[in-house]
């Protein structure tokens, strides 16, 4: 018998890390045919969770179209998604306007121009569109308009597409000139999903690397998270000295180390009167609300503390706080896990985004 062609929409993942942007156009129904991405923990964990898709493991600037073609043969390229590093561009960070990872979208589109797909998805934090009075955004577009496609930009939050967490991301769309226009997906008004309703279900969970649940899902979101998968993976974290157990709590939730009495600040804070007022670190989720934005930075400066206990969160807990289901499965230390969540584009949005553009193919 003839075997049947595959007639799923392709895409290709460039700047893929973790797989938040292939895991999301994967649920909508298009099919990964290559990504690309140069950190080890990231690859190792994108070649497990996607072992059909050929990747290569190496610097954008070395990927051809000659190596491209030796990866997809002769298939057709409908989508090129990615998101290129924004380290240089996050307010999590100092907003180098010369940090050399600024100029990585040049390369992004320079494979573009190669490819041809017909839409491309892009992403990034905020303060592209903005930083250096508009000037990366401004080239960003012009380079667009050069290599033949029309381009816009928006800024969507994670929380209105089903993630239970805080996360705007800058998403550009650009379209092939003459084809439609691709258009962002429209806000959910429904109730958002909670830290408790992502999490709860975790709480008298063992911590263990891979074990079976021993507890039931408690909430749609759980059962989705869950689906029929019966083990529970990566539910481990880091431990925290006694000192910053004491610290933690005293934190309420939806507060951080602003709450923390003078003989318990961190000593940088002490001895730094510029940094009295800076309230990134011990900051404790709300049951009932939807996480803050979660960054890679790993520490309790950094990472937030659980709403119920005086810990930092598993990766499994931040994996469902950025909408990845328990079969997706981290590889690498417990601090690398944690900086591809806090480098991934929630799978959720994805989604959202892959369902509108998959209507124009």
């Amino acid at each position: 018998m003839e075997k049947l062609k595959d007639t799923k929409p392709t895409f290709i993942d460039l700047f893929s890390g973790c797989s938040g942007l292939s895991f999301g156009f994967e649920m909508a129904g298009f099919k990964s045919i290559l990504a690309c991405d140069f950190w080890p923990p990231a690859c190792l964990t994108f070649k497990n969770n996607f072992p059909d898709c050929p990747l290569f493991e190496g610097d954008v600037k070395n990927l051809t179209f000659e190596k491209i073609t030796q990866f997809i043969g002769n298939q057709n390229i409908n989508v090129v998604v990615g998101g290129p590093p924004c380290q240089g561009f996050s307010t999590a960070g100092k907003q180098w306007i010369n940090d050399p990872r600024n100029r990585l979208f040049v390369e992004y589109i320079r494979i573009i121009s190669l490819v041809k797909p017909k839409y491309v998805v892009m992403e990034n934090v905020p303060p592209i569109l903005t930083l250096a009075s508009g000037r990366f955004f401004k080239e960003i577009v012009a380079t667009y308009n050069l290599n033949g496609y029309e381009v816009k930009a928006n800024i969507l939050n994670a929380r209105y597409f089903g993630v239970p967490q805080e996360r705007k991301r800058a998403v550009f769309l650009a379209w092939r000139k003459g084809l439609t226009e691709p258009q962002y997906p429209a806000p959910q008004v429904l109730p958002y999903v909670t830290c408790k309703e992502a999490i709860s279900d975790l709480e008298n969970e063992e911590f263990a690397e891979r074990q079976l649940y021993n507890s039931h899902a408690q909430t749609e979101y759980q059962e989705w998270s869950r689906g029929d998968h019966r083990e529970l993976f990566n539910h481990v974290g880091s431990d925290i000295s006694l000192l910053n157990k004491r610290r933690a709590s005293v934190v309420k939730q939806g507060g951080n180390e602003l709450d923390l009495p003078e003989w318990l600040k961190l000593r940088s804070r002490r001895i730094n009167p510029n940094l009295k007022h800076i309230s990134t670190g011990f900051r404790r989720l709300e049951a009932n609300k939807a996480a803050h934005t979660i960054i890679r930075a790993s520490g309790l400066e950094s990472q937030p503390l659980h709403y119920k206990f005086n810990r930092q969160l598993t990766v499994r807990e931040l994996a469902r706080l950025c909408s990845f289901p328990d079969s997706f499965i981290f590889y690498g230390s417990v601090v690398d896990q944690k900086a591809q969540i806090g480098n991934a584009v929630p799978p959720l949005l994805s989604f959202a985004i892959a369902k509108d553009i998959k209507k124009l193919l």
